[in-house]
């Protein structure tokens, strides 16, 4: 028999990550520098800084070595304003037991040298894990990018130096306003095991049917385990999917499973909920999902309305997230809508995408 899935993962490659906001004593241009590290055929092997632009824009700063995909940074806020080769040479980028060490120098689109520099020296981190709000700054979203990011910390003030230098002159680094384990904390942040996602990319063209047989409890598509419920010998469901090539595995579990399209009688509208797990240390985003088929045209809607539901690990976080509700409210202002019918010649179509209701209302 067959069976119509509408789902999808991509995942993405990145070795590391360090963020450095200086939003209060902002530059003339920029008002954070995220820099990320690559090694893998995808990507090549190189470091990117993307240089967050007070317009809302961002410029990237690459080494030639890597060949990056514009389009996965050109949905963050007001997308790409500049794409630009650095060799950024003798650049030191790394994150061990006592925490981040850092030194880059490049040269902006403007000729105006700037250096990123940072040395931690602690005995003990205690990093944690956590889903990063980045879908909050996607404007026109074309995927619920899930950035789980592992052995997560800040930079501590004591015992450390973190320097920020644009064009000759020192800029401060903003304070974290939550310390964190009672430690006061730089609101420059790392992660040395960022784990991406993103959940059903957008789409339009043909869909693919594809050939179980009765009794199979699983099968593997798109880069995903696919487990299955029966009930009797012909009716079949998508109890989970779970990602095969993602650092560590993403699964999404659907309660009523989610029946075959195919088979759903005509007039059908049926309502469930699902969760997206990662590992158990990062919580669970929590939503709805609908369908409706009428006169052989279907409509899918999948909504994180629960938002994400964080696994407090120590009463520091639990503060931070208290104060920043926007980590946990995020997926709660996305929607997916699939809509789905038959051509001519029998082919299945799908047409879907990704709306974040906060941006349209900003």
């Amino acid at each position: 028999m067959e069976i119509l899935l509408p789902f999808a993962m991509q995942c993405y490659s990145m070795q590391k990550l360090a963020y450095i906001n200086f939003q209060k004593t902002p530059d003339d241009i920029y008002d954070a520098f995220e820099i990320q590290s690559f090694d893998d055929d995808a990507n090549g092997k190189g470091i990117l800084v993307i240089g967050y632009r007070k317009d809302f824009q961002l410029d990237l700063y690459a080494q030639p070595s890597l060949h990056l995909s514009r389009s996965f940074y050109d949905v963050i806020e007001k997308g790409i304003h500049s794409f630009n080769e650095r060799k950024m040479a003798n650049t030191t980028f790394t994150i061990d037991a006592q925490g981040l060490r850092m030194n880059i120098t490049f040269k902006d689109l403007n000729g105006r040298e700037i250096h990123i520099e940072a040395w931690e020296n602690v005995e003990k981190r205690k990093p944690f894990s956590l889903l990063a709000p980045m879908g909050f700054i996607i404007d026109r979203p074309e995927n619920l990018l899930l950035v789980y990011l592992h052995h997560y910390d800040y930079v501590p003030k004591k015992g450390s130096v973190i320097n920020l230098s644009i064009a000759g002159k020192e800029l401060p680094i903003d304070p974290l306003p939550v310390p964190m384990d009672f430690v006061a904390n730089y609101f420059a942040r790392y992660s040395n095991q960022p784990n991406i996602v993103g959940f059903n990319p957008t789409h339009k063209g043909a869909i693919e049917t594809f050939t179980i047989n009765p009794g199979d409890r699983s099968l593997h598509e798109r880069g995903m385990r696919i487990s299955l419920v029966w009930n009797g010998s012909q009716e079949v469901a998508v109890k989970r999917i779970r990602s095969l090539t993602s650092l560590y595995p993403v699964s999404v579990d659907f309660k009523p499973a989610f029946p075959n399209l195919l088979t759903l009688p005509d007039g059908s509208n049926i309502k469930g909920q699902f969760t997206i797990k990662e590992l158990p240390q990062c919580g669970v985003i929590g939503g709805t999902y609908t369908i409706e088929k009428n006169l052989g045209h279907m409509h899918v809607t999948m909504v994180p309305d629960r938002g994400w539901a964080p696994r407090y690990t120590k009463l520091s976080v639990r503060l931070l997230y208290f104060l920043a509700k926007l980590y946990t409210r995020w997926p709660a202002d996305y929607q997916w809508d699939a809509y789905m019918e038959q051509d001519a010649l029998g082919q299945w179509l799908m047409t879907s995408s990704w709306k974040n209701n906060y941006a349209k209302s900003k």
